[in-house]
């Protein structure tokens, strides 16, 4: 008969475990991109993909009015609209001197031909973001709680309404 030692146990148990988080932040990611693809663009993330890529486009933060929301997380969801060439320039559209949010979005998210592909383009980096948030999640209940600890918040994250309902959107 074979005996298998208390460390390959072990080992065996944690690798199960692993196999749990994995498969359960890999849930989290298909909900959250099943989402993604299905709901249409609210208003706001067209503002905020515009006042993003305004950002990066010119380094102006004119169009974030009072800067109610970070900087830096509008221009890591607007980050990809950098690879469409056909952009038009934010400084060369109507309203850019007012400023115009409402229509800045107008001529460079509402008017461009493929908004799916832009959409999509533009809600990548939040639901990578949001998969980051559960993987931390995860690590800091399994240093508090063990392993058991971290599968169940793992299986609390993946699972949640509001986190897969608001972690693909751009807001």
């Amino acid at each position: 008969s074979c005996t298998i030692s208390p460390l390959a146990k072990m080992s065996r148990g944690r690798r199960s475990h692993e196999f749990s988080f994995l498969a359960l932040i890999a849930l989290l990611f298909a909900r959250l991109l099943g989402g993604s693809r299905a709901a249409s663009i609210t208003f706001d993330e067209g503002l905020h993909l515009v006042t993003g890529y305004t950002i990066i486009r010119t380094g102006d933060l004119r169009l974030e009015p009072l800067h109610a929301h970070p900087p830096l997380g509008i221009s890591l969801s607007a980050t990809p609209l950098l690879l469409f060439p056909d952009l038009p320039d934010p400084m060369a559209v109507e309203g850019w001197e007012i400023p115009s949010q409402s229509a800045l979005a107008e001529a460079i998210i509402w008017q461009y031909p493929d908004q799916d592909r832009l959409l999509a383009a533009g809600r990548l980096p939040n639901i990578l973001l949001t998969i980051l948030l559960c993987a931390l999640a995860i690590r800091w209940s399994c240093d508090l709680f063990g392993y058991q600890g971290g599968l169940l918040t793992a299986g609390l994250v993946a699972l949640d309404p509001n986190v897969t309902a608001h972690g693909a959107l751009v807001t």
